[in-house]
């Protein structure tokens, strides 16, 4: 189990903002609370990036975004990563080395950071049976694919 809490960096359309997340992750379940401009926001899930997940939504609804690693469109968290670190870790998607993964709550940049909903759909384009000869490649080319979606 782990509990803790984390002091990350939040932003909307005209400010940024310092902002605290407590956690509780592990046994039966998790929860999540964000501090800040907003407030206090609540969620709860299954595991860290679950958790996380339905904390954004509730944030999103009040035009503010986390600048953490578990809101940049290019990570997600599957497979074994999920399982060992309970959620806490989540896998860069593109990165070809030996350990693509980082913490949930690290420090993101802003421009890497999308809605909960763009999240999964990019997360969909690259696993749609795109071919590359590295996982960098393959991240490219599932960002053109998503982008052309949208145009």
């Amino acid at each position: 189990m782990a509990i803790g809490e984390a002091t990350v960096v939040a932003f909307s359309t005209s400010e940024a903002a310092d902002a605290k997340i407590a956690y509780r992750v592990g046994g039966y379940g998790s929860t999540m609370t964000a501090t800040g401009p907003w407030g206090e926001v609540t969620a709860e899930g299954r595991m860290g990036f679950d958790t996380l997940r339905a904390l954004r939504l509730k944030l999103e609804e009040l035009g503010w975004y986390l600048s953490v690693n578990g809101a940049r469109y290019d990570v997600y968290c599957f497979g074994t990563i999920m399982n060992f670190t309970n959620g806490m870790y989540v896998t860069v998607m593109g990165d070809d080395s030996e350990d693509p993964y980082v913490h949930l709550f690290g420090r993101a940049d802003p421009k890497l950071v999308w809605y909960v909903a763009g999240q999964d759909e990019f997360f969909d384009y690259y696993f749609s049976g795109i071919k590359a000869d590295t996982e960098r490649e393959r991240m490219e080319q599932a960002l053109v694919k998503w982008q052309e979606s949208k145009a």
